[in-house]
């Protein structure tokens, strides 16, 4: 996903997550890894692709080629969310951790979501995206029965799922909450 310019943007992505400046973000498709080797994964694909040094990075078991995309409008407001779901580790907040303290898991399904708008342009207005996002993504997989491979209660996400926000600014709108 290629962004015209570099936009603010917010995340916990593995490759570049946090409070950047980036100009694009790229989705992995990947089976099961050695996290030791994340960082060779993501420089490959930066590199292979001519991406810049700015990219974020995401990863995930899931298909990429089946995302889906939705963009909402409002006056000359505008949202872009595009999104990848792999649903084989499905988890619900509060299960039994898989493995030992300090032992990477190695994920076989993903949901990451990335979100684009024209307003939010301060990073309290792009919590409140990550909020709202999150519980949108817990009511769908609610809707659709989804269950937590560990605990059989209704799983809320998986274990390796991300949320990338980019807000331009160009709207000064901050609030993106539940009204």
């Amino acid at each position: 996903i290629k962004f015209p310019e570099p936009w603010p943007v917010l995340s916990w992505a593995p490759h570049n997550g946090g409070n950047i400046t980036s100009s694009c973000v790229f989705n992995h498709q990947l089976g099961k890894f050695d996290e030791k080797k994340l960082d060779s994964i993501f420089n490959n694909v930066t590199n292979s692709l001519n991406l810049p040094k700015d990219a974020i990075g995401l990863i995930t078991g899931a298909e990429i080629q089946n995302y889906r995309e939705c963009v909402l409008t409002h006056n000359s407001l505008w949202v872009h969310g595009i999104v990848t779901v792999g649903l084989a580790n499905a988890r619900t907040a509060g299960d039994e951790a898989d493995v030992p303290f300090q032992t990477p898991p190695n994920p076989v399904g993903t949901i990451n979501l990335v979100l684009a708008c024209n307003a939010l342009p301060d990073i309290s207005g792009k919590i409140e995206a990550v909020h709202v996002a999150t519980m949108a993504k817990a009511r769908a997989l609610r809707d659709m029965d989804v269950m937590s491979e560990k605990s059989g209660l209704p799983a809320t996400g998986t274990g390796t799922d991300c949320i990338v926000v980019a807000g331009t600014g160009e709207i000064q709108e901050n609030y993106c909450g539940m009204h």
